[in-house]
């Protein structure tokens, strides 16, 4: 991992954005609807300690510093918001429900078929490394946070979380996780393509909104590119096309403010 740079007086690196929820960022118009009046998805992608810079398996050199502050970040506002709010049992949840729908959190991990690999189940790599980063760890006892295992790239590939995802009627689906270049990116394309969230699921014509968040997931360095490098021209890849691509602070305001 590159080393610490200088930072201001709230903990925050020059040009990277707070962990942490505020009011909507002034002249920004709200992309995502609030979490109460819309059901939402936050996925996170390979979120495993083997994907680190000490094994040196897929680099020494990765992007956003701040990553697992801004994973942590979600998953707390997401399980705060689940346990405070008075939710829905319902998943066809309307805006005249007198409940609100509950944020779902899926959880989905990388098992590699390469025993060199620190994502291997035999540990010969890394004797950790398949397990969830702490910033990261399932809440195994909350009915709003489901595991799947994957072993090839796209979270979607074996449509288990498609279903998890139309079964909740989701409309908003919230994406990190990490590499942001190999299973994030795969993940969002397909999304995309499959048109896994609506906004309207009675009219399927009508798609949802998928976010990719930029401080919540994460490159390594590739052929003599820097991450940070890397990290920039895949968000860029994304935007528009298949994604929105907003930081945390971002979606936090939008979602829970």
């Amino acid at each position: 991992m590159s080393a610490p740079s200088q930072e201001h007086s709230n903990g925050v690196r020059p040009g990277e954005t707070s962990a942490f929820p505020g009011p909507l960022t002034v002249g920004r118009q709200r992309y995502l609807h609030p979490a109460n009046t819309s059901p939402t998805c936050l996925l996170l992608i390979d979120t495993q300690r083997g994907l680190n810079t000490n094994n040196g398996f897929y680099g020494t050199d990765r992007s956003t510093p701040r990553l697992e502050d801004n994973i942590s970040s979600l998953l707390s506002a997401a399980r705060s918001y689940n346990t405070s709010t008075e939710l829905s049992p319902s998943v066809t949840f309307s805006a005249k429900d007198e409940l609100f729908p509950a944020v779902q959190i899926i959880h989905v991990f990388h098992q590699s078929s390469n025993p060199e690999s620190p994502l291997h189940i035999s540990g010969k790599a890394q004797k950790d490394g398949i397990l969830f980063m702490p910033c990261a760890q399932p809440n195994e006892e909350s009915e709003y946070e489901t595991v799947f295992s994957k072993t090839l790239v796209s979270a979607f590939a074996d449509g288990k979380v498609k279903e998890v995802l139309e079964r909740m009627r989701i409309s908003q689906l919230v994406v990190a996780g990490i590499a942001t270049d190999h299973c994030v990116s795969t993940s969002v394309r397909w999304a995309k393509d499959l048109g896994v969230v609506k906004d309207d699921w009675n009219d399927r014509t009508k798609e949802g909104k998928i976010v990719i968040v930029s401080d919540a997931t994460a490159c390594f360095g590739k052929g003599g590119i820097d991450a940070e490098t890397v990290q920039k021209v895949h968000l860029a890849s994304l935007e528009g096309e298949f994604a929105k691509v907003m930081s945390t602070q971002e979606v936090l305001g939008d979602l829970f403010e």
